[in-house]
């Protein structure tokens, strides 16, 4: 994941890819649960990017104003990865990409954008992945998003092998 993260920075510090900029905007708080659905959502998005895009993992809390909660510095040390790796919703203007043609945008779930900045790029909204009052039964908050998140890679896993199947099978 961390390989991943550090060829992301390197493209857009490389100036605008050729492609689309495919933004996964996390939050509103980076725990664990929120951390990881983006990262995960992000990085399966990538590998259904066409070539050219890049797809961005961007966490909502900006990274100097305010220390990471243990909890989440914890899981990134588990999983390898450092907090300087991370993207943050204050690197990328979306704004501007969203001028230029080149944003989509996947938003972990709603209200992560401004009322004003959500009308000026909403034509460049995919999607919203958790839906307020969608909620699991045995979870809340960012654990749900994390479970829809998981059942959205796996769901694909399915359909990708159910396919292959079906041509091998004829």
């Amino acid at each position: 994941m961390e390989e991943y993260l550090r060829r992301v920075q390197s493209r857009l510090g490389a100036g605008l890819p050729e492609g689309p900029i495919h933004a996964v905007l996390g939050g509103p708080e980076p725990d664990v649960g929120t951390v990881a659905a983006t990262l995960c959502l992000a990085l399966h998005l990538s590998q259904k990017q066409p070539s050219g895009g890049v797809c961005v993992p961007l966490l909502c809390r900006k990274q100097c104003s305010t220390e990471l909660p243990e909890e989440t510095v914890r899981y990134l040390r588990r999983v390898k990865i450092s907090e300087s790796a991370l993207l943050w919703r204050e690197d990328i203007d979306l704004v501007n990409l969203h001028h230029t043609g080149k944003l989509l945008l996947t938003l972990l779930r709603d209200g992560l954008l401004e009322s004003s900045e959500y009308h000026t790029v909403e034509s460049s909204v995919l999607r919203v992945v958790h839906q307020d009052g969608q909620q699991d039964a045995a979870d809340d908050g960012a654990m749900s998003a994390l479970t829809t998140v998981a059942r959205e890679i796996l769901q694909d896993a399915v359909e990708q092998s159910r396919a292959a199947l079906g041509e091998l099978l004829g």
